[in-house]
């Protein structure tokens, strides 16, 4: 589960999309015709060059197509996500062993890489698709790009090369992939059947029978151990049915890590989904033998209308990343990128 968390948090730090695919290393490219017009400049002021690292700020780290990343750039990118995590959850966190012998710290190198390199290639592709940024939005850009570099450490910003001009360019790219990205998915069907987005609400005790329970004990009881299981799962709905608080008793007995969930039929939990589905708000259901457990059921809502609003944004997202993960695969072949490996070998997250 904290695999997961710091995962999430991760792409959230990075203020960008999350794009399935990225650029291939050393990839041969064919000559790319040229555009009818110039890709828009961004006008920004150069910030002068100086050493962070014993490397030179303006030393390149890659170029994707014909857009360039300094070490600069990717200090920067570094540094946002190194400030964000080390807030929340401490600097120990990129020790943290993710498997394959790859720690945290390594993981968020290479997404941060990546990340850096789709952002770049959407902003070449910006063009043939007559997106750009308005002065609004470059504005604003600049904007959140002085707040962030206000509200950070001054010796670790001087430390990461943050500037307000880098960090304007890499807000920047952000704003104008947002934008790619609404263009390429406007097409998406965003209708959603009434059986589709359904959803309930309930809460739900489990004796667990096989697995791993909330306490992280494994649990494998013989046939004797689960009719003993059923009958103890049986006298807690007695329980229940005789006016005691099912959260209540379910939070004391269960040995799923939650109680109350949400969900529809396409998401419907196998071991007793289904059985759910069938109750009324206010109902209870019986004992469920499930195949990892025994399982009692309340039905809060029967048609969760916030959940089921909820559900449809999810869809639609879901339709609209597929698609965006299909047009940005088919422009990756456009763009070669040549990585410095030297200069990047020498990042680290963790420094």
């Amino acid at each position: 589960m904290l695999k997961k968390r710091i995962v999430m948090l991760l792409m959230v730090s990075l203020l960008v999309l999350s794009l399935a695919a990225c650029g291939k290393e050393d990839t041969k490219q064919e000559e790319e015709a040229a555009l009818q017009e110039e890709v828009e400049k961004d006008n920004l002021e150069k910030d002068s060059a100086v050493e962070l690292n014993g490397i030179s700020s303006d030393d390149l780290v890659m170029t994707v197509g014909d857009e360039e990343i300094s070490y600069r750039e990717a200090l920067s990118y570094i540094y946002m996500v190194k400030r964000q995590y080390e807030s929340s959850l401490g600097d120990e966190i990129w020790t943290i062993d993710m498997g394959k012998k790859q720690s945290f710290g390594e993981y968020a190198r290479e997404q941060i890489k990546s990340q850096m390199i789709s952002l770049k290639i959407i902003k070449q592709k910006s063009k043939e698709l007559d997106v750009s940024l308005t002065e609004d939005e470059k504005q604003e850009a600049k904007r959140l790009a002085e707040d962030f570099v206000e509200s950070a450490d001054a010796k670790e910003a001087e430390k990461y090369g943050v500037t307000v001009n880098v960090m304007t360019g890499i807000y920047r790219d952000n704003l104008l992939a947002k934008k790619v990205y609404d263009v390429v998915t406007s097409s998406v069907d965003t209708s959603i059947s009434e059986a589709e987005a359904k959803q309930i609400t309930v809460q739900y005790l489990m004796t667990m029978t096989k697995g791993t329970n909330k306490d992280g004990s494994k649990v494998n009881l013989s046939d004797s151990e689960k009719e003993t299981a059923r009958a103890n799962t049986q006298l807690l709905r007695d329980q229940i049915k005789n006016g005691s608080d099912f959260y209540a008793i379910a939070e004391k007995n269960t040995d799923a890590p939650e109680v109350e969930i949400s969900f529809g039929e396409l998401d419907a939990p196998k071991d007793f989904g289904k059985e759910a589905m069938q109750l009324k708000t206010g109902e209870i259901s019986d004992v469920i033998k499930g195949e990892n457990g025994y399982y009692i059921v309340y039905c809060v809502n029967a048609n969760d209308e916030a959940a089921m609003e909820e559900r449809k944004e999810e869809i639609i997202d879901a339709r609209q990343s597929e698609e965006f993960r299909k047009q940005y695969a088919s422009w990756t072949g456009d763009f070669k990128v040549i990585l410095n490996k030297e200069i990047w070998n020498s990042v680290e997250v963790s420094r």
